[in-house]
């Protein structure tokens, strides 16, 4: 045709396979009459865009046993019997893998962990080792693999540029590098900003509230913001490190290199720091939190100090975005059951009345190995656009 790209149908038949493959992700296996009546796109358009995904390994066809009269429909459903994406979960003190379908349900058979090796190299040689065996499956296709860190990481070029808890990455090529040899897709992005991808495409809330945010409470601390169905990352894509927020005037030396941040106050970090110098020994998570539970006097007084950090954090952020959700994601949030509503209850006591009557408080529903799958996933999905 005189005047049209020839990029141009290409172009058009990737932003259908991409509205299919969402499609399918939101309303579960269908036929392609289904899909063709629900998007409002002819059947052979429908048809020709299932048909380049199912090449691609991207959905699998089966028969729907349950018509009641004439010949089974075909159904296509997201890959899972032949096809499989990884999600890692790379932190300060341990890492995870795990593989999981294209519809995110993980196999909690290939699950496996490891302690978070001293040096890059280290680092590399033992995802390696823990990968081939996923890799190498006879039965499966490995799609793409997605990987959280607690850093700042470049969406140009996909790379830590610093990472306070886990230093080892800092200015290295480590999407390259896996992808290099592991021989497919590869992609990274901030656990605080994965923990949301999570929640919108696994969780059970949040496909009810267009506006929420995502409070990661651990080592660090970080901040994930969707507002209004929109993923706000930054420029650069290092929104959301709400941990090195100053708190303190000349406080206590953080990781990052400057003093009073919020994670010198507020974290597990902080909080074991303190507790350490306490028994003259170091510290355990569990020991806190065991702690916690018998009420001990000492450690009462660390949660209410890190609570009343957060809420004033919390407050800040509620004015500032106002969220329908605010999601916690950390251990002390899911072990120590009165956190979370002390942490909201302060938190009403600083936020405007307004935006907070109508804020809830929930325990995030998702992982970060979720959030690592729903990256990969997420990624996958895209480049059909491109």
């Amino acid at each position: 045709m005189k005047g049209v790209s020839p990029a141009r149908p290409k172009l058009l038949s990737k932003l259908n396979q991409s509205i299919v493959l969402d499609s399918i992700r939101q309303h579960g296996p269908s036929t392609r009459a289904e899909m063709s009546s629900r998007l409002g796109v002819t059947f052979p358009t429908a048809n020709k865009a299932v048909a380049a995904l199912l090449e691609a390994r991207l959905l699998e066809e089966y028969d729907d046993d349950h018509v009641s009269r004439g010949r089974p429909a075909k159904r296509v459903r997201l890959a899972t019997e032949f096809a499989q994406v990884i999600g890692v979960e790379l932190d300060g003190r341990t890492c995870q893998i795990v593989a999981a379908g294209f519809d995110g349900k993980s196999l909690p058979s290939t699950l496996a962990s490891f302690s978070t090796p001293s040096s890059y190299p280290q680092l590399l040689s033992t995802l390696e080792n823990q990968l081939r065996p996923l890799l190498s499956s006879e039965t499966k296709t490995t799609l793409g693999i997605g990987v959280t860190v607690p850093g700042l990481v470049d969406r140009s070029d996909q790379t830590v540029h610093f990472s306070a808890n886990l230093p080892i990455l800092n200015q290295q090529p480590i999407v390259e590098n896996i992808s290099s040899f592991a021989g497919v897709p590869c992609t990274m992005v901030h656990d605080s900003h994965a923990l949301c991808l999570a929640e919108c495409m696994f969780g059970t809330d949040a496909e009810h509230s267009q506006s929420f945010v995502m409070l990661v409470h651990r080592v660090g601390i970080g901040l994930g913001v969707m507002i209004n169905g929109q993923f706000l990352t930054g420029r650069d894509g290092f929104a959301g490190e709400i941990g090195h927020a100053p708190m303190i005037a000349n406080g206590r030396r953080c990781s990052c290199g400057r003093k009073g941040c919020l994670e010198t106050v507020a974290s597990e970090w902080s909080m074991l720091q303190e507790l350490s110098k306490q028994i003259e020994r170091t510290a355990t998570m569990q020991e806190l939190i065991v702690l916690a539970e018998k009420g001990d006097s000492f450690v009462m007084d660390l949660l209410t100090q890190s609570c009343h950090f957060l809420a004033m954090t919390v407050a800040n952020v509620i004015n500032l975005f106002n969220p329908g959700i605010v999601y916690v994601h950390g251990r002390l949030f899911r072990e120590v059951p009165w956190l979370m509503g002390k942490l909201e209850k302060e938190t009403g006591q600083m936020a405007l009345t307004p935006a907070m009557e109508r804020c809830e408080f929930r325990l995030a529903g998702t992982s970060l190995l979720d959030g690592s799958i729903a990256t990969i996933i997420d990624h996958i999905i895209s480049l059909r656009q491109s």
